[in-house]
């Protein structure tokens, strides 16, 4: 029986999450319609023995993929490649999956028997303290066909979470994402949708996203730790603007727009929490420069956009020690009333 959808799992040193986020998928009625890619990032633990034990226990469901460590990117790209279901779901290895509505979406899938280029769904933000939050796309209609411009006119944002692709419409257009790097998840809801116009929006939530461990790469120490990781996407996302922005509709562009500008304020915010020094703060200005090489448009809308932005320009950077002095102070008050 051919396969409905791949869940690609990003699996690096995930020893303590794997079972959990295994059980939620291998539910009896989906066994023989999914395919699960457990994609071994070169873990150090025992991960790789684990999943070598789903394997064989689920011959027909579950592949066992080993390969040298490359970085979250890595592992979407090899699933994308190997994948043989019609459609691509990509994991991150410590969340799981709302099984129920998992049985709901492959019901769905069959019944309405037409080729789309992406499926969207909501889905929940689970926290270490076990509560969770749904984060659901606004305006949009449970089972409800879309083009690119109905689409891009309604949502503004549209999360990693969110987003199930046409396994063809990733391979045909050769979709590959930086390696040996964090933060690419930008990188996959940008580059495919160039290629998006037929959506169906289903108001299931698929992914549990857990947030709140100490290693994600989303924590503030990590976020300084890997900031060359934020550089790096932030220049690939502005290349590849530069580089199709001829060619994209008005909704596509605004669209892409706003996530670029997102991750460009991201590797901003991670530059000011450092300590201010003249080395950080010649970075800070280095990267403006960098923004408006590439685009001009970017540049300009960035200072509309980000108060922080507009300020540092019309200060010539004069503000930078306050602004870093301010955040700072600002993060520790949080930090305070947390206790």
């Amino acid at each position: 029986m051919n396969k409905i959808i791949t869940f690609s799992i990003a699996a690096y040193n995930i020893e303590k999450y794997i079972d959990k986020l295994m059980e939620s998928l291998l539910e009896k009625d989906l066994l023989n319609v999914i395919e699960i890619l457990i994609v071994n990032d070169g873990s150090t633990d025992k991960t790789a023995s684990i999943a070598e034990i789903y394997q064989k226990r689920y011959p027909n469901t579950v592949k066992l993929i080993n390969k040298k460590n490359g970085g979250h990117g890595s592992t979407i790209n090899t699933g994308i490649s190997l994948a043989t279901g019609k459609y691509f779901k990509a994991i991150d290895g410590d969340d799981w999956v709302n099984t129920e509505d998992v049985v709901r979406l492959i019901k769905k899938i069959k019944d309405i028997n037409i080729d789309l280029d992406m499926i969207l769904t909501n889905y929940y933000i689970c926290f270490e303290s076990r509560s969770r939050k749904e984060e659901n796309l606004e305006n949009l209609i449970h089972n409800k066909r879309y083009n690119a411009k109905d689409l891009f006119n309604l949502v503004k944002y549209i999360g990693y979470h969110n987003i199930i692709y046409k396994t063809d419409l990733l391979k045909k257009n050769n979709i590959k994402l930086d390696e040996n790097c964090f933060y690419v998840d930008t990188e996959y809801v940008i580059y495919p949708m160039l290629y998006v116009n037929n959506i169906l929006f289903l108001e299931y939530k698929i992914t549990c996203y857990r947030m709140g461990l100490e290693e994600q790469s989303v924590n503030p120490k990590n976020r300084m730790k890997n900031i060359k990781h934020s550089y790096i996407v932030s220049k690939s996302l502005l290349d590849f603007y530069k580089k199709v922005q001829k060619n994209l509709s008005n909704e596509k562009k605004r669209y892409i727009k706003t996530r670029i500008y997102g991750m460009l304020n991201w590797h901003i915010s991670a530059i000011l929490m450092f300590k201010a020094s003249e080395e950080k703060k010649s970075e800070l200005i280095n990267f403006d420069r960098l923004i408006k090489y590439y685009s001009e448009e970017i540049f300009l809308e960035m200072g509309k956009s980000f108060r922080i932005v507009r300020l540092m320009r019309y200060s010539k950077y004069r503000l930078y020690y306050f602004i870093v002095w301010y955040k700072q102070i600002k993060n520790n008050i949080k930090k305070f009333f947390k206790r």
